[in-house]
């Protein structure tokens, strides 16, 4: 068993070796992330937000955001760039002027918003994540308050390196989404879908307000949702022309917007004279 000076020797030789690691492994990653480089959302935002609801990209599409190359403006898909710690952030819809296309960190951080005294933190869900092959998907996210608040009634998200995650000197040009309102999730129960699902209430519909005469007139004569006039139009058309206020190519109109899923409808106008074509599969 070894004692003595010879241990503290080899305690110190060892602890020698292991700083001597430590600092080649950051000198090897900070030569390794001199090249220009910098975040990128990819895809667009679903508008209207409201309050609490998960945020969604439009169309469905995945929100996601890219380290890359600034020089190539290609994503870095390997090295230690490839798996950057970033995290979400929310901004004042007034940041980033059009004029102006790059900014400093010390700017950013300015324009970052906090939530309100006495609320919850202002953004909601996994608001830190790693990078895997340059590119991280956002998700799980929502708002915790509205955006009439701040001085320009909107936000941004925003995305940035994990501060203290990476060597010092290093600059990753954060990430900045275009400007969006959020509104109160209450707004949410009375918005309208795009496109409409069979099985959604008739005032979804354009055109259609929510408790509104057009509303209780053909809830009046049994059409409660998009499937029930679906039916109406094709099987007794004469029953929606009774209904006061209400035409027929109003309907003819609506319909064409739904989403169908496994049903596909082909509708002809001649003369006047609509003609249905109704398959189901």
């Amino acid at each position: 068993m070894l004692s003595g000076p010879g241990l503290a020797l080899m305690g110190k030789e060892s602890n020698s070796n292991s700083s001597g690691d430590v600092q080649t492994t950051n000198t090897t990653t900070a030569a390794a992330m001199t090249r220009p480089l910098r975040l990128r959302f990819s895809g667009k935002l679903a508008t209207p937000m409201f309050t609490c609801s998960v945020l969604e990209g439009a169309e469905g599409n995945r929100i996601s955001v890219s380290v890359l190359d600034t020089m190539t403006d290609q994503v870095i898909g390997i090295g230690p760039e490839a798996s950057l710690k970033v995290e979400v952030v929310v901004l004042e819809g007034d940041f980033v002027h059009q004029e102006k296309d790059s900014w400093t960190a010390d700017e950013f951080e300015s324009c970052m918003v906090k939530e309100r005294d006495g609320k919850r933190p202002l953004l909601l869900g996994d608001t830190r994540m790693t990078l895997k092959a340059g590119v991280g998907i956002l998700k799980d996210l929502a708002f915790s308050d509205n955006s009439s608040w701040v001085r320009s009634r909107k936000f941004r998200l925003g995305v940035r390196v994990s501060p203290g995650t990476v060597p010092a000197g290093v600059r990753v040009q954060e990430a900045v989404s275009e400007p969006f309102s959020v509104r109160d999730n209450r707004g949410e129960l009375y918005k309208k879908h795009y496109p409409p699902a069979l099985d959604d209430e008739i005032w979804r519909l354009e055109g259609i307000g929510k408790g509104g005469a057009f509303d209780r007139r053909l809830q009046s004569c049994g059409v409660h949702n998009v499937e029930d006039l679906l039916r109406t139009f094709v099987l007794d058309p004469r029953k929606l022309r009774k209904v006061r206020g209400i035409r027929v190519a109003f309907c003819f109109v609506v319909l064409l917007w739904c989403d169908w899923g496994p049903i596909v409808v082909l509708l002809g106008c001649y003369c006047g004279a609509i003609d249905v074509l109704l398959w189901c599969y």
